[in-house]
């Protein structure tokens, strides 16, 4: 059943060559972990910088019990915050609050 939903990412990690593996705490279903094949490949029409840590998402998931990790398509952008890519100091913050975020969730 495939779910529109809003979400803020709380991590991710790099899965073989191309794909993303993204912690995200998603508003109807909570902390869950999504799949997000070819992101890091140069024909990938959405980029990597969608899921910088803290960043809120909106995105389409077939949402299915069985499975643990969850397949994420058309992610978007919610809010733009250019200023805190840009800036090392508040981007070491934001590294730091997404890391006790994921300690505490």
């Amino acid at each position: 059943m495939a779910v529109q939903d809003k979400g803020i990412v709380i991590g991710r990690t790099a899965y073989g060559e191309s794909a993303f593996i993204v912690n995200i705490f998603t508003k109807s279903i909570g902390l869950a972990g999504f799949y997000v094949p070819g992101i890091r490949s140069g024909k990938s029409k959405s980029k990597a910088v969608l899921f910088a840590p803290l960043s809120s998402i909106g995105f389409t998931t077939d949402y299915r019990n069985s499975h643990k990790l969850l397949r994420l398509k058309q992610p978007e952008s919610l809010h733009k915050a250019h200023n805190i890519l840009l800036d090392p100091v508040k981007q070491t913050v934001v590294m730091f609050m997404a890391a006790l975020l994921s300690k505490c969730i």
